[in-house]
């Protein structure tokens, strides 16, 4: 660990969040102070969900908190990774072969197909993206973590079953909000 971590690129940029962004992030505090421990983030494609679960991350651990952001892809594991390390996060990569395999750091980023065939630590945080594609995985992770504060990230957050797994789901901007602040061109 200590030897590859003379080759990573970490930044130190803090997080700034966009004005729609803040609404959502205050949407979701509003949601986990309310009781849920489970729901949805409902935000289409260019929101910021990850720069937004970096936030999330990024305060959780400061409290002392280990977190999993849980993607499907390959692609989406570098991609999150790079957004966390622009800011200053050292992250874990459970993934196959990885080289950024460090399972004792507090920020692991998982491959739900490797979390499928590897013990589960416990997560006191724990972001699900792309959730509207539900694996086993992901059902072994939540049962493992049954305490954890869970959040799904989706832009179209209409797959089957996910009431079995999250409480509810918010959309706290539209699309049409998007637009309107200039955060999307008009279609």
């Amino acid at each position: 660990d200590i030897m590859f971590e003379q080759f990573e690129t970490i930044g130190n940029e803090e997080i700034e969040l966009k004005p729609l962004q803040k609404i959502a992030l205050e949407e979701c505090r509003n949601v986990f102070r309310s009781g849920i421990k489970r729901f949805i983030l409902k935000a289409t494609c260019g929101f910021g969900k990850t720069i937004l679960s970096a936030f999330f991350i990024k305060e959780a651990v400061k409290r002392g908190l280990n977190c999993m952001f849980v993607v499907d892809r390959i692609v989406l594991a570098d991609q999150t990774d790079a957004v966390f390390s622009r800011y200053g996060m050292y992250t874990g990569i459970q993934q196959a072969d990885n080289i950024k395999n460090f399972p004792d750091r507090p920020i692991q980023i998982g491959s739900v197909q490797t979390i499928n065939r590897r013990d589960i630590k416990k997560y006191s945080l724990i972001i699900i993206d792309e959730c509207h594609c539900h694996y086993d995985g992901h059902t072994k992770l939540l049962k493992a973590n049954p305490d954890a504060f869970v959040i799904g990230l989706s832009s179209t957050p209409y797959g089957k079953s996910l009431g079995k797994y999250y409480e509810t789901f918010i959309e706290p901007v539209t699309v049409k909000e998007m637009i309107k602040h200039k955060e999307l061109v008009p279609f």
